[in-house]
């Protein structure tokens, strides 16, 4: 995606969410999710390009394991939760911001951007393998 996508509410099947199956997610334009719930499942590649902007409600991304990857350059900005699972390299450049939510089951989590949470009480939940937080994130 290099362009805008406005609403997703016709996407995936309709059980409350939209479930989507990708083995590959390549965004370099604005994804907007509207009144649903995004699920992406059985991901292989995962990048959220430095151009790349992810904004709305609530995003679980599911990886295939071994050699799955994420990477995010641009900017995932969520009023409702961020959950990813199963990756096995998760590289965080640009920033992640969501009211909570879990990122696990990874082998590496490589932060050098911004990961945070917002309103009061939020948290997100880390637990798989290694953490490496860069200098300066």
């Amino acid at each position: 995606n290099t362009g805008t996508i406005n609403s997703l509410a016709h996407v995936g099947t309709d059980r409350g969410y939209r479930y989507v199956y990708a083995a590959e997610v390549d965004n370099g334009g604005v994804i907007n999710i509207e009144s649903v719930d995004l699920r992406l499942s059985s991901v292989d590649s995962f990048e959220n390009r430095a151009t790349g902007t992810i904004g709305g409600q609530i995003l679980y991304v599911s990886g295939t394991g071994v050699s799955s990857r994420l990477s995010n350059g641009g900017t995932i900005d969520l009023s409702g939760r961020l959950s990813i699972s199963g990756f096995s390299s998760i590289e965080n450049t640009g920033a992640m911001r969501s009211s909570g939510g879990s990122i696990s089951n990874y082998t590496t989590l490589t932060n050098a951007g911004l990961i945070e949470t917002i309103g009061s009480g939020s948290t997100l939940s880390l637990s798989g393998g290694t953490v490496i937080n860069q200098s300066g994130a």
